[in-house]
């Protein structure tokens, strides 16, 4: 082989194997700055915890009882154990707001609701009244002292959108009362498992309306942890309080101040509707139940939510924060608009 092609060959390997080498080493620089850039940006990266507390918020007129609907966030302020909180989000009930999820709870005493609910036309105005929620909506009804049977509760129907089969079960309920033992347990019975329910329907606004008397014994600490529940949850609990016993009410006026020496709270449902920003109405003839539902439900879909986010630094520690929300706006006559507020009347943060 000839001299000058021997090194011409060696010459050109050399070139090629030069050319591997630095696409190599170009490979790895590459490589190793990458691992450097994003241990470099790993190191810049800020971990953010965000933490929003939101507030469904009823805002009615004193006078018609009308919800008004029209106010912008400027009218709001949200005092947080009296310091004020900046809103950072806001909707009123003209934009898009969370399907609801409805638990109709029936009190089934014959010595309280239950002699109303046995009529067929209170029962034919509840459904008439369900059959006019928005499609997205959902319910579930639930029963306290089934036949008589102490403070159990038995669900009745799992969450639906098919208003015929809640019709279909409340149609039965008549059936379910009979004269009750001794006791008056029967909310105790459903509380606990409200909770739940709220796990079932994480993106939904779950509402307890309770159909009752109003009659609802319960130890104040036990109350008070229930309403802590109801609030965790994000629960509104509202009343349909029909009529009393003409006895009932004359126990409860002589002895409401004995039970609260002891320690006892005679209206706890009453109590819940308060502390979650719940309505409260009354019901006396047939058709009254389903118009006080559809006031209600109607209620519900005019609430303005409100929102605050927390800042990185707010302790999470478990323990409730007493809220105040104001309003101010003013009418046509320059003076200040008689109000009400429904809202919850504080919120839990979850120890972290």
């Amino acid at each position: 082989m000839p001299l000058e092609t021997t090194f011409c060959g060696k010459v050109a390997f050399m070139m090629i194997n030069s050319k591997w080498f630095l696409l190599v080493c170009v490979i790895v620089l590459h490589g190793l700055a990458s691992i450097v850039i994003a241990q470099d940006r790993s190191d810049d990266i800020v971990r953010i915890k965000t933490r929003v507390v939101f507030l469904d918020v009823l805002v009615k007129d004193k006078r018609t009882g009308r919800p008004i609907t029209d106010l912008p966030r400027e009218s709001f302020q949200v005092l947080d154990e009296g310091r004020p909180r900046n809103l950072s989000y806001f909707s009123s009930s003209k934009e898009a707001t969370r399907p609801l999820a409805l638990v109709l709870v029936l009190d089934l005493r014959l010595g309280g609701a239950g002699r109303y609910l046995r009529q067929p036309e209170v029962i034919r105005s509840l459904a008439a009244a369900f059959a006019k929620l928005s499609p997205q909506d959902e319910i579930t009804v639930l029963a306290t002292w089934v036949n008589g049977a102490g403070p159990t509760s038995e669900r009745l129907i799992d969450f639906t959108h098919d208003r015929a089969k809640v019709s279909a079960a409340l149609e039965n309920v008549p059936l379910l009362i009979k004269p009750p033992v001794d006791g008056n347990e029967g909310l105790l019975s459903t509380l606990p498992k409200i909770k739940y329910l709220a796990a079932e329907r994480p993106t939904s606004q779950l509402v307890v309306i309770y159909v009752t008397d109003d009659f609802n014994m319960m130890v104040k600490n036990m109350r008070d942890e229930y309403a802590a529940d109801l609030l965790r949850t994000n629960t509104i609990f509202c009343l349909l309080v029909c009529d009393q016993m003409r006895f009932v009410k004359t126990g409860l006026t002589v002895f409401s101040p004995l039970f609260a020496l002891g320690g006892i709270d005679v209206h706890s449902a009453e109590y819940f509707a308060d502390q979650t920003g719940g309505e409260k109405l009354f019901v006396h003839k047939p058709e009254d139940y389903g118009k006080a539902l559809e006031s209600l439900i109607g209620n519900l879909k005019a609430r303005y939510n409100l929102g605050f986010t927390l800042p990185e630094d707010e302790p999470a520690d478990g323990r409730l924060h007493r809220l105040e929300i104001r309003v101010k706006t003013r009418n046509k006559q320059e003076k200040e608009s008689d109000l009400k507020v429904i809202a919850p009347k504080g919120y839990y943060l979850p120890i972290s």
